[in-house]
């Protein structure tokens, strides 16, 4: 009887002292229009990941984009499909709108820069490949102005982004997060991202959704990358004091064995 209950008393202590495993959680930021980028750069720190925010098309040449300009620099590759393909200098499209409710000052308004262009005649979407998987990403859109439709039971006239665990949106979908419904009009900035606690994001897919017809033109600008820090070191005590309880263990482990015998 001693023998069969030391046999899964080291192993039971030792999961004690690891710690069991941490479910992962995926969040979106979209709700909050004027707080969506510093609730997510504080969830990136707080997770003890950094952001990288060198992909903001400023050094990047005005006209076609370069899917692999930044893969070297900062490990990200580009796939668009439809009109998301066009680096353009300025304030943002500039659309004209300044009344149609519902109204939102979103997270400011966008200076001049360099920015991705999309002239939403048709829906579109933008792939981001990372060359290794990060914990969170995401992104200001310039201008944006149809909120949400719902259209025989179907939305429509969404910007929406969908993390996978694979590059090129295959793998595992981490969620589906859709912009919230106000107004950006006018050059207004409103951020998009996804933290996934897992740091297992591997593409982001940013995907512009038009009814046909209304032909929405946005700017993409300054993309935030979530990247994973280093753990924390334990404290030279904790690891003493976790040393001491493994040989304990083992020495009661042994001792019983002997007794067995």
């Amino acid at each position: 009887m001693v023998s069969v209950r030391s046999s899964w008393l080291v192993p039971s202590v030792l999961i004690a002292l690891i710690g069991a495993p941490v479910q992962a959680a995926t969040v979106g930021f979209v709700n909050n229009p004027a707080t969506n980028s510093t609730d997510f750069t504080s969830g990136v720190s707080a997770l003890g990941g950094t952001i990288d925010s060198n992909v903001n098309f400023d050094s990047h040449p005005v006209g076609a984009l370069q899917n692999t300009f930044y893969s070297a620099s900062d490990g990200v590759t580009f796939v668009p499909s439809g009109p998301i393909n066009t680096v353009e200098s300025g304030a943002g499209p500039a659309q004209f709108n300044t009344a149609t409710p519902p109204l939102s000052d979103g997270e400011g308004t966008h200076p001049a820069s360099n920015f991705l262009f999309s002239d939403g005649a048709t829906s579109s979407s933008l792939t981001l490949n990372f060359n290794a998987p990060v914990l969170g990403v995401g992104f200001f859109s310039i201008d944006l102005f149809s909120p949400p439709k719902l259209s025989s039971g179907t939305l429509t006239n969404i910007l929406s982004i969908e993390a996978f665990t694979g590059s090129n949106g295959t793998g595992t979908s981490l969620g589906v997060f859709n912009n919230a419904s106000f107004n950006f009009q006018q050059n207004k900035l409103y951020f998009m991202g996804v933290i996934s606690s897992n740091s297992d994001i591997s593409s982001l897919v940013i995907r512009q959704d038009q009814t046909p017809g209304t032909g929405d033109q946005i700017g993409i600008d300054n993309i935030l990358i979530g990247r994973q820090g280093v753990q924390a070191v334990p404290e030279p005590a904790s690891i003493a004091m976790g040393w001491t309880s493994i040989f304990v263990c083992l020495g009661y482990w042994w001792r019983a064995h002997r007794r067995a015998a």
